[in-house]
């Protein structure tokens, strides 16, 4: 690759602040630090949070939308893919989220810190950086990764068909390329709760089916709904039914 580095800011966004429409004649990946908001490239409003990147084209309309209460930290980098990196160009989502990967974090603060106090030859260590992230992103592009309407009905579905075991966070993400904190996110937006409630609320539906339909013991029921404790089971299925497994049971045979 050929990446002619041009400059990379750290910005601290007042409350509420929003650029104009901005049409670029380089290209553009904005990171963002901490804070939230929204970030607009072409016709697509996008959400943003801490550990959000974003890869804008040349001269496509965007616009940067901080929020009121918590405002972005960001940094914008700026710079020119040379002859030749159109493969690379091209495959780059316009939006990634690396904050569960320090290494990447620390790249980005790296290429800052060499920006800042203008070091020798720093456009061409920081050249090869960006270089390195471009790939990256490319990769995480080729692996599958959507935004979060589109991947939503995929995670939803895999927690579902994994309802009968321990789901943790490190697992998703490492299947999806997702934060732990936007995996979240999506669950409570399509489900109105947080993964572990969804999980549980799984459970409860699978033993509920189980203890109408079938004759197995509470015991059997608690390990196919994902519990090692079959006491640990009735409570909790007791506190959200209002009556033990056992008690269910005997109420649905008699009606």
């Amino acid at each position: 690759m050929n990446i002619d580095f041009q400059l990379i800011n750290l910005y601290q966004c007042e409350r509420g602040f929003v650029t104009s429409t901005r049409y670029l004649n380089h290209s553009y990946i904005l990171y963002v630090h901490r804070g939230k908001g929204k970030y607009k490239i072409g016709n697509t409003e996008y959400t943003a949070e801490a550990g959000d990147i974003f890869y804008c084209p040349v001269m496509i309309p965007n616009i940067i939308i901080a929020d009121e209460n918590d405002p972005f930290l960001l940094s914008g980098i700026e710079f020119y893919f040379g002859e030749g990196d159109s493969w690379i160009e091209n495959s780059i989502p316009e939006k990634s989220n690396i904050l569960s990967e320090s290494f990447w974090i620390s790249l980005i603060n790296e290429m800052i810190t060499e920006c800042s106090y203008n070091k020798a030859e720093y456009k061409k260590i920081c050249g090869e950086l960006l270089s390195s992230l471009c790939i990256h992103l490319s990769r995480i592009n080729n692996m599958g990764i959507a935004s979060d309407h589109d991947i939503s009905g995929e995670l939803l579905d895999y927690i579902k068909n994994n309802s009968g075991r321990e789901i943790t966070h490190e697992e998703i993400s490492s299947i999806f390329h997702y934060h732990k904190n936007t995996i979240n996110t999506i669950v409570k937006k399509s489900t109105g709760m947080t993964l572990k409630s969804y999980q549980i609320e799984l459970r409860l539906k699978k033993a509920i089916s189980l203890l109408t339909y079938s004759s197995k013991s509470i015991t059997e029921i608690s390990e196919l709904c994902g519990y090692t404790n079959s006491a640990f089971f009735a409570r909790q299925f007791k506190e959200k039914m209002g009556v033990t497994p056992l008690d269910y049971r005997r109420i649905i045979s008699k009606n």
